[in-house]
């Protein structure tokens, strides 16, 4: 698109909230738009779906259709964006054909095909693993095949059993295979300048999503019904049994994907934070008083769930269960009152439908500094992969405010620089569009809340080397 008409156009769109926000364009292609947005840093998040996208150039339509925010970044008083884009849904992006003489489309053309050889060219080393990939998925899913249609004269019960038994078999092999190209994969898409990784991703989707996305795991990932990658029956599949999907192929794929690095170190995530929730509630037994526990962007808060089955102490805690999704907290509601029930557990739970800009717009008013109700442990475990850096410093500012005197805060994010024995990260924003915010420790550890002493914050790592945990101690006094 020329100059003068990213100067004349708009981006329109709404957010899971229903609120409208425009933007204006910085540079666009067919596959990636850069825009900026005033005053609405805390609407946009990585990795949303945005599925009414649109892009107007002189009052027209040139774009509607679906959008993935890629990547945020603050410029002060702007939030600009980068978000993929469907190339099969454009209108008269290279020209207008009745606009233009017959004798300025050769030109047009040659424009064209200019930018088409620039954009387009994929790397030889990135077409070979691919071809890789897909060769070794189609000879994979051949062979598999046949041994399913051996076990289709089974009984049920007995083609259950049997298949269980194969995928088991299967499983170290197939991982270690699989495994061994994404590591070719991820050596390759890491030396890509970010201008080609839009080009390499849409040819990835072309070569291998007819097989991946068999999987549930990466079905629901990529397409993110609730707007959201990690949405709740994402988050639901790294914790259950992995043997999903239509057939025995899909299965193996399924199970390959839930063994990788993300999702062991979301499972480790779950074990810490219910770790800390005993520890927390022990600290305050003797006090004659409940646990006042706060959860932002709770998810289906399987920590808790476990809590309660494992610990009588879950009695004494009084939950605050926030998350903007209200599909997400119907859920969890339903699945807490089972678990209640068979473990005879009686915790106060109050369940929340509030988005970040709500809060942090609560934050905003005169009465804010002084909370009529504070919370002896506050945490944010998995939201902050997804937020620019002024929103998680205000969340931290907010949450701070909101602790009760020798409270403790807890937030979490996800790194790239612990773990480069297994890597995962192109292959998720390749294969999945599930783009995160990575942050070092010393990236994190500068969102501290001001008032906080340096002496009470700490920065610590699951055994992955995936996620860091930041933990804020606030003082008995100030």
């Amino acid at each position: 698109m020329v100059e003068s008409q990213i100067q004349e156009s708009q981006v329109l769109f709404k957010t899971g909230d229903g609120l409208e926000l425009r933007g204006k364009p910085l540079r666009m292609t067919r596959l990636t738009i850069a825009f900026e947005l005033y005053g609405n840093e805390d609407q946009v998040r990585v990795s949303q779906a945005l599925p009414s996208f649109q892009i107007l150039v002189r009052g027209r339509t040139l774009y509607a259709g679906r959008a993935v925010v890629r990547s945020l970044v603050g410029t002060g008083p702007a939030l600009v964006c980068e978000a993929g884009l469907d190339e099969t849904v454009w209108r008269d992006l290279e020209f207008d054909a009745t606009e233009a003489p017959d004798g300025g489309l050769p030109e047009r053309f040659r424009e064209f095909l200019s930018d088409w050889q620039k954009v387009y060219r994929i790397q030889p080393k990135f077409k070979a693993v691919l071809a890789d990939m897909h060769s070794f998925l189609m000879d994979l899913r051949l062979w598999v095949d046949q041994a399913e249609l051996s076990l289709a004269s089974l009984g049920t019960l007995d083609r259950s059993r049997r298949e269980r038994e194969v995928i088991d078999g299967l499983t170290e092999p197939v991982v270690s295979a699989m495994d061994s190209f994404v590591e070719r994969f991820e050596e390759i898409a890491g030396k890509l300048g970010p201008e080609l990784h839009p080009r390499h991703q849409a040819y990835l989707r072309r070569q291998l999503h007819p097989l991946l996305l068999c999987s549930p795991f990466a079905h629901r990932a990529f397409f993110k019904p609730l707007g959201y990658a990690g949405d709740y029956e994402v988050v639901n599949m790294m914790l259950r049994p992995p043997y999903e999907g239509a057939s025995l192929f899909a299965k193996l794929l399924n199970v390959w994907l839930i063994s990788q690095a993300p999702a062991e170190a979301h499972r480790n995530r779950v074990v810490y934070l219910k770790k800390k929730l005993r520890e927390e509630t022990v600290r305050l037994v003797g006090r004659g008083r409940p646990l006042r526990v706060f959860n932002l962007g709770c998810g289906p808060a399987h920590e808790v769930k476990l809590f309660l089955r494992e610990e009588a102490l879950a009695d004494r805690v009084d939950f605050t269960l926030v998350d903007f999704n209200e599909e997400t907290l119907a859920r969890l509601r339903a699945e807490l009152e089972i678990v209640q029930q068979q473990n005879h557990r009686s915790p106060q739970l109050q369940y929340i439908k509030k988005s970040v800009h709500q809060l942090l717009r609560e934050s905003g008013r005169k009465d804010a500094d002084h909370p009529e109700t504070t919370y002896d442990f506050i945490y944010c475990a998995g939201l902050y992969d997804y937020l620019s850096d002024p929103v998680c410093k205000r969340l931290n500012e907010y949450f701070y405010t909101h602790l009760a005197p020798e409270g403790l805060l807890l937030t979490t994010n996800v790194t790239d620089v612990l773990n480069d024995s297994r890597p995962f990260r192109y292959s998720m924003e390749y294969m999945l569009d599930w783009m995160l915010i990575y942050r070092d420790g010393q990236q994190f550890a500068a969102q501290k809340p001001r008032p906080a002493p340096p002496d009470s914050l700490q920065v610590i790592t699951e055994q992955t080397g995936v996620n860091l945990f930041m933990e804020v101690r606030k003082p008995a006094h100030g």
